[in-house]
């Protein structure tokens, strides 16, 4: 019931842990994938510049924070009275949720740890690649057929972070780049993104096809109206994707290739921006009960992610 929610609500979702959510998984998804593609480069762009290592830690920084917040925030919201006390932390933090809860945020932790203090990059993308994993297994996806929701989730959120990673490569250059290393780090990206936007589209239909009893449910309830409002935006990622391949790219590598540079760089902070806001309604979708989970949903009191 909306009347139960802690906070500003939306389809009586709460916004505050849904954006900390959201915007923590966002981070996650920078982090691993940022690293992944560094890890993966020349090793001249591999160590990258200030601004390279300041866009690093920001994502590997705000991940355990946010996850953390939304932890604290979930927690109130699904207390009882809405406050948080002892009793109902170690209510809540003993179910499989809130230890999935801990686990992911404790996840985030040690890539932060692995790439600030150890050093070690391969190390820092495991944790933080595990801690998105690991994410597949809360909200709906742990209670409507795990057994097939669980893994699509995961591989929704890893293939989301290909994609995010990708562009922020893109963006966040070392200032020594050539133009033909920028060159081949864009066409790398553009191939990644197509295996990935590929993987999230077919992962978010098993999703949405799990979480919904019948097809007109996608229009006729909240659940289905943001899962349209997700895939809009996924739609316009693509056509993105699509203008970057078809016609910016071969400037990109052609004889030329400055001008185009700029207008590939323009183009993805753009598209950086929409996949922001696809990430944030993923965070609300989560809090956002599909139909026909009413009868069997977990109440308000009780802990549910």
């Amino acid at each position: 019931m909306e009347d139960d929610v802690w906070g500003p609500s939306l389809f009586g979702a709460p916004l505050i842990p849904a954006a900390f959510r959201g915007a923590g998984l966002g981070a996650l998804m920078a982090l691993a994938g940022l690293l992944f593609f560094r890890a993966r480069a020349e090793p001249a762009i591999q160590a990258g510049d200030a601004r390279v290592r300041r866009v690093l830690m920001t994502a590997a920084v705000a991940g355990p924070l946010l996850l953390t917040a939304h932890v604290v925030t979930w927690l109130i919201n699904t207390s009882p009275d809405h406050t948080l006390d002892m009793a109902w932390m170690s209510a809540a933090l003993g179910t499989s949720v809130g230890r999935i809860e801990l686990w992911r945020t404790g996840l985030a932790l040690l890539a932060l740890w692995a790439w600030w203090i150890a050093r070690r990059i391969w190390v820092a993308i495991v944790f933080s690649a595990a801690a998105l994993a690991v994410s597949g297994a809360t909200g709906h996806s742990a209670a409507m057929q795990p057994l097939l929701s669980v893994p699509s989730k995961s591989i929704h959120l890893l293939a989301s972070a290909v994609w995010v990673g990708g562009l922020l490569c893109l963006v966040v250059r070392p200032a020594n780049d050539t133009l033909s290393a920028f060159a081949d780090d864009a066409m790398r990206v553009s191939t990644a993104a197509l295996v990935a936007v590929i993987a999230i589209a077919l992962s978010g239909v098993v999703q949405t096809l799990t979480f919904l009893p019948s097809v007109a449910d996608v229009f006729t309830s909240p659940y289905g109206w943001l899962a349209l409002a997700k895939t809009a935006g996924l739609l316009a990622l693509v056509a993105f994707g699509a203008y970057h391949r078809q016609r910016v790219m071969p400037g990109v590598s052609g004889a030329h290739p400055a001008p185009h540079t700029v207008v590939l760089r323009t183009s993805v902070r753009r598209e950086l921006v929409i996949m922001s806001i696809v990430i944030l309604l993923g965070g609300l979708l989560a809090y956002v009960p599909p139909p026909g989970e009413g009868d069997m949903s977990t109440p308000a009191s009780e802990p549910t992610s």
